[in-house]
């Protein structure tokens, strides 16, 4: 009995923390999943969410976050490297449409939050 409660203690003693849940809205770089992709966003500023998504199809955020910097100062930049795009995931299929970017809107518009877009 002693030995079962002695390793009961140890194991609460020495059991990993528990992990924080990651504010999706910090500042600095975050991913979230969508149709099975991880996509990648970078968030700066404060004020309310504006969600700055890239073109598509290949630059990453680096461009609109240094253009759009001044904005930081009124909103909380959201900025979002689209599927096949920068860091983000590309899909196995070469087939990406408006709907695939409305999902990952959607997505991203769920992770942080908001009611709406």
């Amino acid at each position: 009995m002693f030995r079962l409660l002695l390793a009961a203690l140890l194991s609460i003693a020495f059991a990993p923390p528990a992990r924080a849940v990651e504010n999706p809205l910090a500042p600095g770089e975050h991913t979230f999943q969508s149709d099975g992709l991880k996509l990648w966003y970078t968030v700066s500023g404060h004020g309310p969410v504006l969600i700055v998504p890239t073109p598509g199809w290949g630059p990453d955020a680096t461009y609109l976050s240094q253009s759009l910097q001044p904005l930081g100062e009124q909103f909380t930049m959201v900025f979002l490297e689209t599927r096949a795009s920068g860091h983000s995931q590309a899909p196995k299929t070469e087939r990406i449409d408006w709907t695939d970017f409305t999902a990952d809107l959607e997505a991203l518009r769920a992770h942080v939050g908001n009611e709406k877009v």
